[in-house]
């Protein structure tokens, strides 16, 4: 085997003026933060945001806009360039460009991940400068045409599969776990637009053929790197290789794949141990699966154990979860179950429990003994609370409640309150005492935690104007569990509106208007004071209020003239008050009555503000 050099047909050079003005138009209008950074730069500079203000810029004044990401050297496809044409050379048409190779691969006929802006974005192409990923925060080039990337568009991993010019899926069950045993070349391939200029290409890759034996055994014990041009002497020869791969594990890509499938061979080289563990990363996917493989390289990494999930053997989840609680979770069903193994690894961290089945963590009494085992066995301490609270959160978490109660602790009830069910709480506060039932600050912090809780606040203190208050301040829907008396109170009843207009919207205030009593459909002030939150409240004002023209006037504006869509009909006949409304709001001429359309005045006043009455409206003609 020989390694075949990639040509990408890259240009790197430091940017001339043209190419600086092709950066800045480039960062400045693509979608990161940075862009955000660099706008906001070019406007003070400039003092407008047009692209056509580039064309002004001196090459120090970019620099100065652009500040770190600035680049020492810019870098493009030279097939980019051609596709373009000298003629139509233009800093907005010119060939994306990058400031950095961030890793080369000669596999899949050659494959390169560039570095954009000088910032942690890449993007994968290959040799034709084709791209093949979207922007990725996060992306590594494996063996074997493996990508394992994060996209900027998303937070999650993937393990991708170059096929020809594409990315395919691959079917790995937990890519974010893949980041531990990922095959990544990275530093395997070179090609001289990446490499420091204190190095060649000749250093790197040059013609062995002439070395004998002994010259190739000197080579590989003493020059690191000459790995990549010693390949035809160690790929098929067991000790040539793995003195190979004692100097750089990447020599074992470059194994035949008769040492790469010999599972004999594979067993010595791992167990050295040391940096031979790291060969892991590089086997096939049956090796990787290999139970007594997977154990001689549990100190490469604890993570890998995902690989032989479920898993039943005892000694490989205790190595395990010693390193990490966490990786209980690849335990099978009867280790998850199994009470006194569970015992044994809390000792190490009571955190074990997260990992157990529901039948476990749900048992207050095995949660207790577990946590006094964690504290006979460690100086920092943890109490009952602390773990209730976490192991609450689990899936089936909710159902630790059933076996905590009644519940007789305040701070442990206001800690588990928030994810309890709404038919627990009743057993929840059965169990509290007197103090704890008649303090009015327990029961808000309560209901912060859980609004279901405002149904279950006694009577007494769910009656206190000033408690009530303090209530609707935290939700305004809470005004239908206060009793007739106060849900009909105007200073609540507004207060109620403010807080789910600021919460969810003036749409969704209407919910509590049911709870309007006649007295508030008619006082005045309060009309007044709750339209400013929602004219719509008016539909439900009293008949008297509807045809009091002083009344509606008086708020005409600050409801944007909708007061007269909900006076009664002789007001809407006004001729006077027709013209005061549709001067704030023409949207409101479609509700004048067809017998006022008729009214001389009326039709001078629709002309002069060019009212056409004919052309439909919809709610994008509103001033609001």
């Amino acid at each position: 085997m020989r390694i075949i050099i990639v040509n990408f047909n890259l240009v790197k050079k430091q940017p001339n003026s043209l190419e600086l003005k092709a950066y800045l138009y480039q960062i400045k209008n693509d979608s990161f933060g940075l862009s955000d950074n660099i706008t906001n730069a070019f406007i003070e500079k400039t003092g407008n945001s047009n692209n056509e203000g580039i064309d002004s810029l001196s090459d120090e004044e970019i620099q100065e806009i652009l500040g770190d990401c600035c680049p020492n050297d810019i870098i493009y496809f030279r097939s980019h360039l051609d596709n373009i044409g000298a003629k139509n050379l233009h800093y907005s048409s010119f060939p994306e460009l990058f400031t950095d190779i961030k890793q080369v691969s000669f596999d899949c006929d050659g494959i390169i991940s560039m570095e954009s802006y000088r910032s942690q974005i890449y993007s994968l192409y290959n040799a034709k400068g084709q791209r093949i990923s979207p922007y990725c925060h996060d992306l590594d080039i494996g063996a074997d045409g493996l990508i394992l990337l994060r996209s900027s568009s998303g937070p999650f991993w993937e393990m991708l599969k170059i096929e020809g010019d594409q990315l395919i899926e691959t079917n790995h069950p937990r890519p974010y776990d893949a980041m531990y045993d990922f095959p990544d070349l990275m530093n395997r391939d070179a090609i001289a637009e990446c490499l420091y200029p204190v190095f060649y290409m000749e250093d790197l890759y040059w013609d062995s053929s002439h070395l004998s034996i002994n010259e190739v055994y000197k080579k590989l014990k003493n020059h690191e790197g000459d790995f990549r041009s010693l390949i035809p002497f160690y790929e098929d020869d067991e000790e040539l290789a793995t003195f190979a791969i004692e100097e750089n594990i990447l020599a074992f890509t470059f194994l035949s794949d008769r040492l790469k499938n010999n599972r004999e061979f594979i067993f010595k080289l791992l167990e050295k141990g040391g940096d031979f563990l790291h060969l892991y990363s590089y086997l096939n996917d049956d090796f990787k699966s290999d139970i007594e493989i997977v154990k001689l390289c549990l100190d490469f990494s604890f993570n890998i154990i995902y690989r032989i999930a479920p898993i039943e053997d005892y000694e490989i989840m205790k190595r395990a979860v010693e390193n990490h609680w966490s990786l209980f979770e690849h335990a099978s069903d009867n280790l998850r179950l199994d009470r006194n193994f569970i015992l044994q690894l809390a000792t190490n961290d009571w955190r074990i429990l997260e990992s157990t089945k529901p039948d476990l963590y749900t048992d207050i009494d095995f949660v207790r003994k577990t946590v006094e085992v964690y504290n006979n066995c460690n100086d920092e301490k943890t109490d009952l609370i602390e773990v209730c609270c976490r192991l609450i959160l689990n899936k089936e978490g909710h159902l630790l409640i059933d076996s905590l109660l009644p519940i007789q602790d305040e701070d442990l009830f206001l800690k588990v309150v928030r994810s309890a069910k709404t038919h627990q709480i009743n057993s929840m506060i059965s169990g509290l005492n007197s103090s704890s039932i008649d303090n009015k600050d327990f029961w808000i912090k309560a209901t912060k935690s859980n609004h279901a809780i405002v149904n279950y606040i006694p009577e007494k203190i769910r009656t206190e104007r000033q408690f009530a208050l303090e209530l609707i301040k935290i939700n305004g829907d809470f005004l239908h569990a206060l009793n007739q008396s106060l849900s009909s109170d105007p200073i609540l009843f507004v207060c109620a509106m403010s807080q789910i207009k600021n919460r969810r919207g003036s749409t969704v205030i209407s919910n509590i208007y049911p709870l309007l009593n006649q007295e508030l459909k008619g006082n005045r002030s309060f009309m007044v004071e709750a339209s400013t939150l929602d004219f719509h409240i008016l539909a439900f004002c009293s008949d008297e209020l509807k045809a009091d023209v002083n009344f509606l006037r008086s708020i005409l504006k600050s409801t944007y003239g909708w007061a007269y869509a909900y006076a009664n009909i002789e007001l809407k006949m006004d001729q006077y008050f027709i013209q005061a409304t549709i001067t704030l709001n023409t949207y409101l001429a479609k509700e004048i009555p067809s017998e006022a359309l008729n009214n001389p005045f009326v039709i001078a006043l629709l002309k002069e503000l060019q009212i056409d009455l004919n052309k439909e409206v919809s709610d994008d003609d509103l001033p609001f």
